[in-house]
């Protein structure tokens, strides 16, 4: 995504973001008893995940595959995200 950012820049990319909210809005919507069971949040967890989950190219972003493929991505995405987190801050505190 961020090459992508940066061959169209950030006007482009931010006029993009009213693109992906259906997107969001329909996998939270299947998502939302997993994330709220593991004490994970639609700001902080859910969309960096989302959002790094969608191919992103030069003519916008889109869902690759089948949505219950989709769906499982954006949860293996949070899991690593968390894990990543998880691992700097037990680094910081060695």
């Amino acid at each position: 995504m961020s090459k992508v950012w940066d061959a169209v820049g950030w006007q482009a990319m931010r006029s993009r973001a009213a693109e992906i909210v259906p997107l969001a809005l329909d996998a939270y919507a299947d998502l939302s008893g997993v994330l709220e069971r593991d004490g994970l949040t639609f700001d902080f967890h859910f969309i960096p995940a989302m959002v790094d989950t969608l191919v992103w190219s030069e003519s916008g972003p889109y869902r690759n595959g089948e949505p219950d493929d989709f769906l499982q991505d954006v949860i293996a995405t949070v899991k690593r995200r968390r894990q990543d987190v998880i691992t700097r801050n037990t680094f910081r505190r060695l």
